[in-house]
């Protein structure tokens, strides 16, 4: 499944009714009885948890043989939210890479009704999950992103402006510019430079291509903490490059877009939830 590029590039922070109506398509391939899970509280929470656990046999029969994801669930949450993290993890396997996004949208929209404490309480244990095997992976870091955002960011909080222009944040535009088009060539199997050149040629202040081996993902976040400052009117510019690099094929596909959503919610700027196209 990939999603047509001009649908994004033409809503840039507005999410319109067929993005919505093609979540709903996607969700229809989950079965009622998950769906009414994810709306009730504990959940959703479940749900988010599960994004986070390691692709490892599931379900042990002994907490000595748990893995340190599980091992960091079980006691803090008990056994009924284990056996629904599993569960989750489970069907998420079952449904695919397509079904993340709108399942953990469905999840948060339930979640955002919690008490901030309970909130800032659900993000100290996904870092802790993610902390458990001691590495961090993309995915991990995309889930992450979006989620704290969502869950942490949306208290009428107003930016302190920094930057002007894009061009004053140019070394952080940069980096994650290049780590899309890191994340696009892998996908479609085409040449990170190329890929980087087809938005940099429209976008003359980003620099040259980051290789691959010298992007962190603290390097990441601090980059977008910065471009999170940039004035509100120039973000969709840098949206539109980013999304240049993932539409070089012409679609763009599902790790890009959980990718183009995180950099969106990290910067403040939304990408429509969904609007895939077979």
């Amino acid at each position: 499944a990939a999603l047509q590029a001009d649908t994004i590039t033409g809503s840039v922070g507005e999410p319109r009714a067929h993005h919505l109506a093609r979540a709903q398509q996607v969700l229809a391939q989950v079965t009622p009885e998950l769906l009414k899970r994810v709306e009730r509280s504990d959940g959703a929470e479940a749900m988010l948890y599960a994004l986070f656990v390691a692709s490892e046999p599931i379900a042990p029969d002994s907490a000595n043989d748990a893995t340190p994801t599980q091992r960091m669930l079980n006691p803090a949450r008990g056994a009924l939210m284990l056996q629904d993290v599993l569960h989750f993890h489970a069907e998420l396997q079952r449904l695919g890479a397509t079904a993340r996004l709108p399942l953990m949208d469905l999840a948060l929209l339930t979640l955002r009704s919690r008490a901030l404490s309970e909130r800032e309480s659900m993000v100290v244990q996904i870092r802790n999950m993610i902390e458990a095997d001691r590495r961090v992976s993309l995915d991990e870091f995309v889930f992450q992103t979006i989620i704290e955002h969502d869950l942490l960011e949306r208290n009428g909080k107003l930016e302190t402006i920094r930057a002007e222009r894009v061009e004053a944040v140019r070394g952080a535009a940069t980096l994650v510019a290049s780590l899309m088009a890191h994340v696009a060539a892998r996908v479609g199997e085409r040449s990170a430079l190329a890929t980087y050149q087809s938005a940099e040629q429209n976008q003359r202040w980003l620099g040259p291509l980051v290789e691959r081996s010298d992007i962190t993902l603290p390097a990441v976040r601090s980059a977008l903490t910065d471009l999170r400052a940039l004035a509100p009117l120039e973000k969709p510019a840098l949206i539109r490059a980013f999304v240049a690099m993932a539409r070089e094929d012409k679609r763009i596909a599902v790790h890009e877009l959980e990718l183009l959503r995180a950099i969106g919610s990290a910067i403040d700027c939304p990408i429509p939830v969904l609007a895939w196209e077979e």
